[in-house]
């Protein structure tokens, strides 16, 4: 027991850890489907389902060689109509697994949907979308009815298949056994017996494909799990970076999602202010997600103090560039953990530190609990500004060498905004600040 919770331990973490670097390959249905298709297939696995399974292929096995000992003649007739069965249910399995495989890229469509709906659902009330949302989840709900429907109507071919499974062998032994105890070749003794071993084959085999049905609907699943596993993850080296000049180099990098966005692009960038100016579309936030390896780079040279960086390492990466995205990421929890994330053991002066540098001693004033205050990831509680605030808070707790700021003022208040900039500024003789903004001139 102790080895299936931590195979099914184990697999799952994998699983995760995959998905999560595959994020832009697959969608979030896609994902979301798979993680959860992770839980059911190892339940499965690791449960009594595949022991059960085990154990009837032996008692079949078993019983097989007992009716063929018994009387070689009686198992030939009797096992014609149990062979074609099997080939009609194995025809049968085979369309249980293509359905299941489009209920499965259905069933991502309407994750999708429910989390644009409910994820957004200020801009759906704002523009009236409910029926227009409502309309698309109804399309995507008719195509899944569909295949539950195709789905019902093979289960119940099953079922009848499982019935004749019993039955036509039943009716030759009568008729056969019958003429053979008449003639007196056999025993009615023997072809009793016969007949228990019989039912209790047809009894096993029944709920063998029963089981078999069950890991059939898994097998898209496992199919998709698959294609996350192996799909290739992102190039890492394993040379360590410690910045301390803070040089970063770009050298004639190419990248494009529908459209160019950067042909034979190189730039500079020193410790100090950088600002990133730029027309919408021009990719300047595209070029700190590269810069971080959000996104693959897939041709020109990056350069971290001389550092090419496809030869670092993730962790080294992450702990010397920091990241201040446009959209800020808060999370059910208190505001300590918002800020540290997985950062142990930091102390209520060091938070205090870092609260005072962003100007966010005004929001900590206002909370019942200070640090302790729980925050909801729907950001009812704080305003923009102090969402920004925490982001960059959280950020500097780690230290960077290297800051990138994308659009922070983009939802922000003047203030808010004077005051991250000024919080930076004062960093510009020992960090790297890479900032791409259009209200920097206001």
């Amino acid at each position: 027991m102790f080895l299936r919770g931590k195979l099914f331990f184990e697999q799952s973490r994998i699983y995760f850890l995959k998905s999560i670097n595959n994020n832009k390959k697959y969608g979030v249905g896609e994902i979301t489907n798979s993680l959860t298709d992770v839980l059911r297939f190892s339940n499965i696995l690791i449960s009594s389902t595949i022991p059960s399974l085990i154990k009837n292929v032996l008692q079949v096995i078993l019983i097989i060689i007992t009716l063929l000992i018994m009387d070689f003649r009686l198992t030939f007739v009797a096992f014609i109509p149990i062979v074609i069965i099997f080939l009609v249910s194995y025809f049968i399995s085979k369309k249980i697994r293509r359905i299941s495989k489009e209920q499965l890229e259905i069933f991502s469509s309407i994750y999708s949907v429910i989390k644009t709906i409910f994820g957004n659902i200020n801009f759906v009330n704002v523009y009236s979308l409910d029926k227009f949302f409502l309309g698309r989840y109804e399309n995507i709900l008719g195509e899944y009815a569909k295949k539950q429907n195709q789905m019902a109507h093979l289960y119940a071919r099953q079922m009848v298949d499982g019935m004749f499974f019993f039955l036509i062998p039943s009716l030759i032994l009568i008729f056969y056994g019958g003429h053979l105890i008449i003639t007196g070749e056999i025993s009615l003794g023997l072809v009793t017996m016969f007949v228990s071993y019989l039912v209790s084959f047809s009894q096993i085999s029944t709920d063998s494909m029963g089981l078999l049905t069950n890991l059939e609907q898994t097998i898209p699943s496992v199919y998709k799990l698959g294609e996350i596993y192996n799909a290739p993850s992102k190039q890492w080296g394993d040379k360590q970076l410690n910045v301390t000049n803070g040089d970063i180099e770009i050298k004639h990098i190419h990248f494009e999602y529908d459209r160019v966005i950067f042909e034979d692009f190189s730039a500079n960038f020193k410790k100090g202010i950088n600002i990133l100016s730029g027309s919408n579309g021009s990719g300047k936030s595209t070029l700190l997600n590269i810069l971080t390896k959000i996104i693959e780079m897939p041709d020109g040279k990056i350069f971290f103090d001389g550092l090419d960086i496809n030869e670092i390492t993730e962790s080294s990466l992450r702990r010397n560039v920091g990241f201040v995205m446009a959209n800020p990421f808060i999370f059910d929890s208190t505001l300590r953990d918002n800020i540290c994330l997985d950062k142990d053991n930091v102390s209520d002066n060091e938070l205090m530190d870092i609260i005072k540098k962003v100007k966010l001693d005004n929001l900590l004033d206002k909370l019942p609990k200070g640090f302790d205050t729980m925050l909801s990831g729907d950001n009812i509680n704080l305003s923009s500004g102090e969402q920004q605030k925490i982001s960059l808070a959280r950020v500097l707790l780690r230290n960077p060498k290297i800051i990138l700021i994308d659009e922070v003022g983009s939802n922000i208040d003047k203030q808010s905004l004077k005051a991250i900039y000024e919080c930076l500024i004062s960093f510009k003789d020992d960090k790297t600040i890479i900032i791409v903004d259009h209200h920097l001139q206001d």
